[in-house]
């Protein structure tokens, strides 16, 4: 039987973050120094009794980046970032990264570009241990007026074969 296309993809959307090997959060974080390396958040995958730690993620970064993005700001940029990054693990917890690869850096929206703007931004990663990586951003500000970063961060995870969920957290 074919089922019309709405219904299928009313299924698709549906099913959101309920679906068994699918996570997400959204992370916030202010008062991010100019070209500093900050912490924004980790992925844990747990410790099982014996040799089944194994299994895989994909994670995806999707972010609002703004400098000086406030109420009472008047001057202030922002500009989209998104990234991605894979993990694969033994079933005795021994783990690899893949390379953080970066989908787009977009030019920075500016009210006054010399005064406050936003110029490159990159993520890396790094095993904290092999049950935890940390993701850290750094965003390069720019202009005569260099204030702080923010950033709100749509972080989803795409797993498979671990016993338990994998879990984001802030940093």
């Amino acid at each position: 039987m074919t089922y019309p296309l709405a219904s299928r993809l009313r299924v698709i959307q549906d099913a959101g973050d309920r679906t068994p090997n699918h996570r997400t959060a959204v992370i916030h974080k202010i008062g991010i120094a100019d070209n500093v390396a900050t912490a924004l958040f980790t992925v844990t995958t747990a410790n099982e009794t014996g040799s089944t730690d194994g299994g895989a993620y994909l994670c995806r970064v999707t972010a609002l980046i703004a400098h000086a993005g406030t109420s009472a700001s008047s001057d202030a940029a922002t500009k989209a970032f998104a990234a991605r990054f894979t993990r694969a693990m033994q079933a005795a917890g021994i783990g690899a990264l893949s390379a953080v690869t970066e989908d787009h850096d977009d030019t920075a929206a500016d009210t006054t570009a010399a005064t406050r703007s936003i110029g490159n931004v990159t993520l890396t990663v790094a095993e904290s241990s092999e049950y935890s990586v940390t993701a850290s951003i750094t965003i390069d500000l720019t202009g005569t007026d260099v204030q702080t970063a923010e950033v709100v961060a749509h972080v989803e995870l795409l797993w498979t074969g671990f016993l338990t969920v994998p879990e984001i957290a802030p940093a």
